[in-house]
Formats: structure tokens, sequence, C-alpha cells
């Protein structure tokens, strides 16, 4: 069996780096019920490795901020929507304390995996010199796979076969 929270709320992260923090880490799995798994922020630096990656109701996989540098190494990453109300996202990259994102984020997974309303990528006010690549050999959604707001620059690069009913939304 796998913990809860008793009293419903977000349950908390595994990783959460900060201003001038430099980490590797390398597990096997990592399981959350809610809340966010990784908060990086302003020019926080992680490597993240392992097999299993899973948030299972709501809240995001890894926020990545600011000009945070990650790299991230998964067999499964999967999101399973379950919580109803607010689902999240595998990723969500993202404005922090500046206005916007530029920094570099890169995932690389066999599977990435979003269910019950989960997105498995946001982008929000990605800007010049951001670098974000994925690949993910099977990229499967149930809503959609990328959803991209704000892009004012930077570089974004998918590669690896996407099936979602609802594609891309790019604003």
């Amino acid at each position: 069996n796998r913990a809860e929270s008793i009293d419903g709320d977000w349950s908390g992260g595994a990783i959460d780096i900060g201003q001038d923090a430099e980490m590797f880490v390398e597990c096997h799995s990592i399981y959350l019920q809610q809340g966010i798994g990784v908060y990086m922020q302003n020019n926080a630096k992680l490597t993240l490795k392992g097999e299993f990656f899973e948030i299972e109701k709501s809240g995001y996989g890894a926020t990545v901020r600011d000009e945070s540098e990650s790299v991230f190494m998964f067999q499964r990453i999967k999101h399973s929507g379950l919580g109803g109300g607010f689902i999240g996202n595998c990723f969500f990259v993202r404005q922090g304390a500046t206005a916007g994102f530029s920094g570099t984020c890169r995932v690389e997974a066999e599977e990435l995996i979003a269910d019950g309303g989960a997105s498995a990528l946001q982008f929000i006010n990605v800007l010049t010199g951001a670098i974000i690549y994925v690949e993910a050999t099977d990229m499967d959604t149930s809503t959609w796979a990328i959803n991209n707001q704000s892009h004012s620059g930077g570089e974004i690069k998918i590669q690896g076969n996407i099936r979602s009913p609802l594609g891309i939304f790019n604003t």
C-alpha cells in the first residue's frame, strides 16, 4: 500500500531546491499522492535519475522555474490524474521570481503518461535563452500533450511518438 495524507491536503514533495543549490539524485522510484514532486527555482541545478516517477491524484511531477537547470531521466513518468478538480501536469516549466523561464530543462523517458485530465507538459513564459528538450519514446495523454502559453523565445524540442486527443495547445 501507498501512504496517503490523512487530511486530503497536498502532502508535499520529494525535492525542493532553490537559490545556488546543486543536487544529483539517483533512485528507484518516486511516488507522490498529490503535491509537487520536484520544486526548482532561481538558478538551482538538478539531475534526477530513476526508474519510475508517479503522481497519483493532483499536482505536478516537477515545477521548473526561472534560470534553473534540470535533467530528468526515468523509464516511466506517469500522472494518473485521479484527484478530480485541479489535476496538474507531469512537468510545469514557468516563470517564478523572474519574468519567465530562461533556464534549461531536459526530460528523457521511455514512457510519459498523463491520464485523467493531466497534461504531460505545460510551459508558460518561456524566454529567449531557454532550452527545453523532451525525448519520450511513448507520450500518451488524455488531454493536451503539450500546453505552451506566452512563448516569447527560447528553444523547445520534443522527440518521440505522441498520442493525444487534443494535441498541442500553443498561444
